[in-house]
């Protein structure tokens, strides 16, 4: 199954870039909520992917971009759970 979506996203290039959009939100969302300290990870992020797309390594570059957006959106799943809200 997960090598259908590899196919139909790395023959879609609209796909592709969406992902690639979507990676970058929830980098940029991790840097700002956890500062400084996972700025050079989400760069290191940045820059293997453009370095899988420059090389037309489309696999990798999507297993890049799925392992950010899993880790990425679970932290931020925790912290939305971990936040105190105000009660009215």
């Amino acid at each position: 199954m997960f090598s259908k979506i590899l196919a139909s996203i790395k023959s879609n290039k609209f796909l592709f870039l969406i992902a690639v959009i979507l990676t970058v939100i929830i980098g940029y969302a991790i840097m700002i909520m956890f500062g400084i300290l996972f700025t050079a990870l989400i760069a290191v992020f940045f820059v293997s992917i453009y370095k899988a797309i420059s090389k037309n390594n489309y696999k990798l570059a999507l297993k890049i971009t799925a392992g950010v957006v899993i880790v990425g959106g679970s932290l931020l799943f925790l912290l939305l759970l971990n936040h105190e809200w105000p009660s009215n």
